[in-house]
């Protein structure tokens, strides 16, 4: 099944939400036939809060928030699931509050809410609490558009199981689990999904905030001069490049440790990173788990910019692994995974690409 997934990749400016909006529904303007449209983490109220009470004004209740009020939005454009994270206020359990995500369907209506299940820093910061679900329990989602918005007596529409993750999931719990433990990418690959949706708002690995040296006010300061204090043009990666390109280009985290952040250069070592968390998917000689797909697609999609001294890292990427031969490497030099695209570590933009999507797997 082919779907066309398009990743926004924004700055949001802390607090500021309707002037982020508008920002979303400009860079959107320019798409024709998307499918499925995500956008990162705390997507339009910024995430780096460093309380309750400063995230308060920003809380929002699932059916009826600001967040899931823009993913109609978009739809009455493109009639797209859209995928957006936000910070949750659930009144059913006494006002507790979550950094969730939300999918919206063609028609608008409501069909999931994913919950963050291993918390960062900045969410036990401002008193977010753990998904009561800690399974990763996945969705079996139907994607053919025509199910919402027309659908038709005596078709069968197949279903795709689809999991959800954001950002720190993709981590061991609380960075104290066994690095090997895999708890997401294993409870994904037992739950045989094909489909796995990331929200981001994954650090830079030059952000000030994890830095061991140095001036952090000054080194923030610098990025948000020299990089994000202009208007710059939104990026738009919509056309595929060949498997040898980024092959050439995502190299391993030692060679880039001492590159310059260039906003357009993807940060390899991130998306490398995100493919090494995803190791059960892998064909590699230590990984004897027998494969039940043909491809299962992973979309992370992370945000841009600079909130006090923390550097989100962009680079947000479409990859697939697939049942195909592997070797002994643990990142995009495998054969096993290959990266459809991915934007650059401090641009905003869009990047979209047509995708195959197993349904064999999921029936």
């Amino acid at each position: 099944m082919k779907l066309k997934v398009a990743c926004v990749q924004i700055n949001p400016k802390i607090g500021n939400v309707e002037a982020n909006i508008k920002k979303v529904q400009q860079m959107l303007s320019k798409l024709q036939g998307v499918d499925i449209v995500m956008l990162p983490e705390f997507a339009i109220t910024g995430y780096n809060f460093p309380d309750r009470k400063a995230l308060e004004p920003y809380l929002e209740l699932t059916t009826s928030g600001r967040s899931t009020q823009l993913a109609k939005e978009i739809l009455t454009k493109h009639e797209c699931f859209t995928l957006i994270g936000y910070p949750e206020k659930d009144k059913e359990r006494d006002y507790n509050i979550y950094n969730s995500a939300v999918l919206t369907a063609p028609n608008g209506s409501v069909l999931y809410n994913y919950r963050k299940t291993f918390l960062y820093d900045t969410d036990v910061a401002f008193g977010c609490q753990e998904n009561p679900d800690k399974e990763f329990t996945p969705l079996r989602l139907v994607l053919d558009k025509e199910y919402y918005l027309n659908k038709q007596p005596n078709k069968e529409y197949p279903a795709v199981t689809t999991n959800f993750g954001i950002c720190m999931d993709l981590n061991p719990y609380q960075f104290t689990a066994p690095f090997n433990k895999f708890e997401m990418s294993l409870a994904c690959f037992a739950n045989k999904a094909t489909l796995i949706l990331c929200p981001m708002a994954w650090l830079s690995s030059k952000s000030p905030s994890i830095s061991e040296s140095g001036d952090k006010t000054h080194q923030s300061e610098m990025y948000e001069q020299k990089f994000f204090s202009h208007n710059n043009v939104p990026a738009y990666n919509l056309e595929a490049m060949s498997r040898d390109n980024y092959s050439n280009q995502l190299v391993e985290q030692h060679e880039l440790q001492d590159k310059p952040f260039v906003p357009q250069n993807p940060d390899y070592s991130t998306i490398n990173y995100w493919i090494l968390r995803f190791f059960p998917f892998l064909n590699h000689p230590n990984n004897q788990l027998a494969k039940y797909y043909k491809s299962v697609t992973v979309v992370a999609c992370n945000r841009v910019g600079i909130e006090s001294d923390v550097l989100y890292g962009g680079s947000s990427a479409i990859f697939q692994f697939s049942d195909s031969p592997g070797n002994y490497e643990i990142d995009n030099r495998n054969p096993s995974v290959v990266v459809r695209g991915c934007l650059g570590q401090g641009e905003e933009g869009v990047l979209m690409r047509e995708i195959d999507i197993d349904v064999s797997a999921s029936s």
